[in-house]
């Protein structure tokens, strides 16, 4: 579960999850799709071009 500050207003919030996806997994924006959700709450993504697995979620943000 991640926890957003943007609020859900013309796309603010997917893209807060998209540089904060981007960031964990290294990888550049358009290395992160939604794939379903884009509308509501609960969302699937896919992370392309990472060779971080899902354990980067886990880390602590580097500073």
């Amino acid at each position: 579960k991640i926890r957003l500050a943007a609020r859900a207003v013309e796309g603010a919030a997917n893209a807060a999850l998209s540089e904060f996806l981007a960031a964990r997994f290294d990888v550049p924006k358009r290395g992160v799709v939604i794939l379903a959700g884009a509308h509501a709450r609960t969302k699937r993504v896919a992370v392309t071009g990472s060779r971080r697995g899902p354990e980067a979620l886990l880390a602590p943000p580097s500073a």
